[in-house]
């Protein structure tokens, strides 16, 4: 199906980002296929965004402590 094969490539393609920008830049490009979508399955692609963001600020964090 289009939209899995759309979900995995794009939370591959996240995973790649090493930092915000990077990852808003990422986000971008998705925009138009990502808003092409019921508004349904357009929360699953903000929500995976929203955890990466937190995902990568966790890291930061722990890259400060250590």
């Amino acid at each position: 199906k289009a939209l899995d094969r759309l979900k995995q490539e794009f939370t591959d393609t996240i995973h790649e980002s090493s930092d915000k920008p990077m990852l808003d830049e990422l986000y971008t490009s998705y925009k138009d296929e990502i808003s092409a979508l019921k508004d349904e399955d357009q929360k699953w692609f903000r929500q995976a965004y929203k955890d990466q963001i937190k995902f990568m600020k966790e890291r930061e964090d722990k890259n400060a402590d250590s």
